[in-house]
């Protein structure tokens, strides 16, 4: 009788114990969803220091929690931002974002209910801190499987691979290639089309098609204005300058002159880039005026040290245009961006040494 009793209680302990671990279980499992949805509302709502306390509450009961993770990496790629001052923003924090996006990614963030939208967004920011924090490799690696798992919003991841093939890697055909498709994506911001359309121009320019160089530096003006927020100048004033580059193309010099001087750092400088075409209907005074303007600042453009030499070239003043691709030469590797225009220029400064030096 007394072995029965004990048999029982034995039963019963171990079902209140087994019974515990359950609660407890659950108790956990509801907690981590408890504080990730806390997390996310808080996300939703801007708040992204109290989105990142939630989140970091919701792994302490679940470790293994891919959108917990995923809504820290969220929550790191803080935008900027000091409209309201009723909500506290912080600066971004890429590498934080990195490390929780990449621990997401590992613990399968893709295969859980709606996982390809969260995927895309860890993908599309992983390829956007990568960049930021000036790793271009990694960056494109991400990028490029955005483009390919998610095509139809592969707007910005287009736009940045494109800008590295273009600045860095010497790639124009895969620049355009990727950049073209940009346009027809279903997340393409009105905001950001200037700098996709002044790129395109310049892309055009590189293989010398007049006609589009001029559509896409007018779209890119055109898609600005006073009002607008987030206008990237540089992309404002490259484009102004490829308007005034393409109407010359087309022997409009009046034209071409007055848009050139319509960007802000034309002094001087950008007007340079004319005399390209002075040169090729061999009006070498107007090209040797302009050029001369533009070697007057403190700090001569590399465009116009390079214009000289081949003005000089054009004329048969090869001693004066050996100066000027060896001072071109010379000047090229400071150059902040040493882009696919800088590496066609380099080599074309180092064959006509070649010819000169026979």
């Amino acid at each position: 009788m007394g072995d029965l009793r004990t048999k029982k209680i034995i039963v019963i302990i171990a079902s209140l114990l087994a019974a515990g671990f359950l609660v407890f279980i659950v108790g956990k499992a509801l907690a981590a969803s408890y504080y990730y949805k806390a997390g996310v509302g808080y996300l939703r709502a801007e708040n992204f220091k109290g989105a990142k306390e939630n989140c970091l509450r919701s792994l302490y009961f679940n470790s293994r929690n891919p959108l917990a993770y995923w809504c820290l990496g969220r929550s790191f790629m803080t935008p900027k931002r000091a409209s309201d001052e009723s909500i506290e923003f912080l600066e971004p924090d890429y590498q934080g974002a990195i490390t929780n996006y990449e621990k997401a990614i590992t613990l399968g963030i893709e295969k859980v209910e709606l996982g390809p939208n969260y995927f895309f967004t860890a993908l599309d920011d992983l390829g956007n801190a990568y960049f930021k924090l000036g790793e271009h490799d990694k960056s494109n690696e991400y990028y490029l499987k955005v483009i390919e798992l998610f095509p139809e919003k592969s707007f910005f991841a287009r736009y940045f691979v494109s800008v590295d093939y273009m600045d860095r890697l010497n790639k124009p055909k895969d620049a355009l290639d990727t950049l073209l498709p940009a346009l027809d994506t279903s997340n393409a911001k009105n905001y950001f089309l200037h700098r996709v359309y002044s790129r395109l121009a310049s892309l055009y320019l590189y293989f010398e098609d007049a006609g589009n160089v001029e559509k896409y530096a007018r779209l890119a003006l055109e898609s600005v204005s006073d009002e607008s927020k987030n206008i990237d100048i540089n992309s404002v004033n490259r484009a102004q300058d490829l308007l005034a580059m393409a109407l010359a193309a087309k022997g409009d010099f009046v034209s071409a002159e007055a848009e050139s001087k319509k960007a802000s750092d034309a002094a001087g400088q950008q007007i340079c880039l004319l005399s390209r075409y002075y040169i090729l209907v061999e009006n070498y005074v107007r090209a040797e005026e302009i050029i001369k303007q533009g070697l007057k600042s403190e700090k001569p453009h590399a465009r116009c040290i390079f214009s000289a030499a081949r003005l000089y070239g054009a004329k048969g003043q090869t001693a004066e245009a050996a100066k000027y691709f060896r001072q071109y030469l010379n000047f090229s590797p400071t150059l902040e961006q040493r882009d696919i225009f800088v590496a066609r220029a380099e080599k074309e400064a180092r064959k006509a040494l070649e010819n000169i030096n026979k």
